[in-house]
């Protein structure tokens, strides 16, 4: 099955609940909401807070995505919020299966996310522990590239 997600970090902050009702009336199946560090990525957004409101705001399930160089770090921080899916580079996790555990402890779908210039192959080894894959088109960290 293939969904089309809708990024919510363009969305207009201060007008956040009319964009949610928006979204959901345009049909979208699935947000996607990126967790930046600053480190893997040269940006920051997104905390665990913000998304907590989010996700209590809206019928649309959430895709986490972490842009992050410490992925079981950020899941534990996430974990609690209950989206649909978490994504994590596997670009930056020495032990992707342990990744792919984490989420799962939190009864989350685990994604795995992959950038333009990773070779596909990187990840067929988990394409079976994996709900689904975040194909990059662009290097991760700022919108409107």
């Amino acid at each position: 099955m293939r969904k089309i997600a809708a990024s919510i970090m363009c969305a207009d902050q201060l007008h956040l609940g009319d964009e949610l009702k928006r979204l959901e009336s345009a049909g979208v199946e699935l947000l996607h909401c990126d967790v930046m560090d600053g480190v893997y990525v040269n940006n920051l957004a997104l905390g665990p807070e913000y998304l907590e409101i989010v996700r209590n705001n809206t019928e649309i399930p959430l895709d986490i995505h972490l842009a992050t160089i410490t992925p079981l770090k950020y899941i534990d921080m996430f974990g609690p919020v209950k989206p649909e899916y978490i994504s994590f580079h596997v670009e930056v996790a020495d032990d992707v299966t342990e990744v792919i555990k984490k989420i799962c402890s939190y009864n989350v779908k685990p994604s795995i996310a992959i950038n333009p210039e990773t070779p596909i192959e990187a990840i067929y080894p988990y394409l079976n522990d994996v709900e689904m894959v975040l194909m990059m088109t662009v290097n991760p960290g700022f919108a409107g590239q």
